[in-house]
């Protein structure tokens, strides 16, 4: 899914979207429907941002017409919907800089491949990801073998004994999925507080987990022949400690958002919160450019693959403006099959 597109050298196109994830995706069929020639890059090696990075086989209960869905399947529904315009799609390609050239935008990518367009919609989610590490000695050797940050294949973790280390949404969701295939789940969350939503907190506590809360972490690995048998477990509270069996961890502690290269775009950011946008167009303070999904920052901003979805599409009109002020703002109506034929039928 997904094939890096052919470009020639001086190919520009109307729009360059900057992200492949659920929000992107959607930007991009949305192109089509607008008949805007538009290309896709994407900074990893697959399409689906973090859903397919981080939660591929959760599922989505949030999305319009699908009371519950795998992440994957939705992405690849995404995929199917965007394809249909066969507008060219380039993996691999992270954006360092976005410079302007008489009227026209050039990004450069880290592989020193050049995307030149009129328009740019930045929608890489919360930019750069990288996974909040556990600070315990031993943890690095263990790491993609019996220590993980998110869950790729179910199988993995059959019939395992698992210790699930966080209290977000993101680890009482997995703790509760994993319980289905494992042998054991433990959960273990070190703040006075669980930081998930009170319905998979109440899931939770009728669950069979393992629940050790609050105030409970992990201070010690144990090791033999190098591999993982067990882990220590301190009640910071009472300062006891007891000894778990394991055969996989895995630490949802967060992700920690790296803005750093954004900062080099030349476009206003909301403190850490993501680029600042005007939430009546999705402009940014570069003309031109706009912003939709998770890495868009306004008041009363809602983080919803939906909302995101939304906004590409207030993205995409805006840009169709921006490029020939006197068409139209929207292109008709949904259920309109002529705003759906392709734009060399």
């Amino acid at each position: 899914m997904g094939e890096n597109g052919e470009k020639g050298e001086n190919d520009v196109k109307d729009l360059t979207i900057i992200g492949g994830g659920p929000t992107g995706l959607f930007g991009l069929f949305y192109a089509g429907v607008r008949h805007l020639d538009t290309q896709l890059v994407e900074a990893m090696d697959e399409l689906g941002g973090a859903l397919s990075a981080l939660y591929a086989v959760k599922h989505i209960y949030d999305m319009g017409g699908f009371p519950a869905i795998l992440a994957k399947d939705l992405v690849a529904a995404m995929y199917e919907q965007a394809d249909q315009w066969k507008y060219p799609i380039h993996l691999s390609q992270k954006i360092l800089e976005v410079e302007e050239r008489d009227g026209i935008y050039v990004l450069h990518s880290q592989s020193g491949e050049e995307f030149k367009s009129k328009t740019v919609l930045i929608a890489n989610g919360n930019g750069s990801l990288a996974p909040r590490k556990l600070r315990i000695p031993g943890i690095e050797p263990l790491e993609d073998k019996q220590i993980f940050y998110t869950v790729k294949n179910m199988d993995t973790f059959r019939d395992k004994r698992v210790l699930v280390i966080g209290g977000g949404d993101s680890a009482l969701d997995w703790a509760l999925e994993l319980e289905k295939v494992s042998k054991m789940v433990t959960l273990i969350h070190r703040l006075p507080v669980w930081q998930a939503h009170e319905a998979t907190v109440r899931q939770l506590i009728n669950s069979e987990v393992d629940v050790h809360f609050p105030r409970h972490e992990a201070t010690q690995l144990h090791v033999t022949d190098g591999k993982l048998t067990g882990v220590t477990i301190l009640n910071i509270t009472s300062k006891e400690t007891f000894d778990l069996e394991v055969d996989i961890i895995l630490i949802c502690i967060g992700f920690l958002m790296d803005t750093s290269v954004m900062r080099k775009w030349e476009i206003a950011l909301e403190g850490k919160k993501g680029i600042k946008v005007d939430p009546a167009t999705m402009a940014t303070s570069r003309p031109g450019v706009y912003a939709a999904g998770d890495i868009a920052a306004y008041e009363g901003k809602i983080n919803l693959i939906a909302c995101g979805a939304s906004e590409a599409a207030m993205a995409v009109n805006q840009a169709v403006r921006y490029i020939n002020p006197d068409a139209r703002l929207a292109p008709g109506h949904s259920s309109d099959m002529d705003i759906f034929k392709k734009p060399d039928s």
